[in-house]
């Protein structure tokens, strides 16, 4: 067996773990290093294995998609159900084992939009428009300037429809 096969071959439990690096968008080579792999092990594994290369370049883009979901649930505002346990004690002590389940309540509690997250969302998609500082996004002009040119967008908008 030749020396290149054997530095090729890694467990499948190092393939799930290079995985789990590639989740914060840690390179090849620095994933190598922390598994104690030899360099260029991970590499050419990714070449052989068409499911290790597809999964390990996917791994950081799920997760962003994931924050990215927890982002706008958080901006958007939702819903939580929670199950409420009314226990009252039982005529045999007062303990928490001698207790007796009264009622089973379910509550329904909205978290409403925040506001810090739609600012944040809003000025990372799309800064020119969404602002914190109009005079400081346009650095050649003033306050003033700004508000003539949204004047003039305001005003082409109606003529557009």
């Amino acid at each position: 067996m030749a020396i290149k096969e054997i530095l090729t071959k890694i467990t499948t439990e190092t393939a799930k773990k290079a995985i789990e690096l590639a989740k914060f968008g840690l390179s090849l080579l620095q994933i190598e290093k922390l598994l104690g792999q030899s360099e260029g092990t991970i590499e050419r594994y990714a070449k052989k294995s068409a499911a290790f290369k597809r999964d390990s370049e996917i791994a950081e883009l799920r997760v962003q998609i994931a924050i990215e979901e927890a982002f706008i649930k958080r901006a958007m505002g939702y819903e939580v159900t929670e199950k409420q346990l009314i226990r009252v004690p039982s005529e045999e002590g007062t303990d928490e084992d001698n207790t007796i389940l009264k009622e089973v309540r379910i509550v329904t509690k909205t978290v409403h939009p925040d506001l810090a997250a739609i600012l944040a969302w809003l000025t990372n998609r799309d800064g020119a428009r969404w602002t914190k500082n109009p005079a400081a996004a346009d650095n050649k002009g003033s306050y003033e300037d700004f508000l003539k040119k949204n004047k003039t967008a305001e005003d082409e908008m109606k003529v557009n429809s």
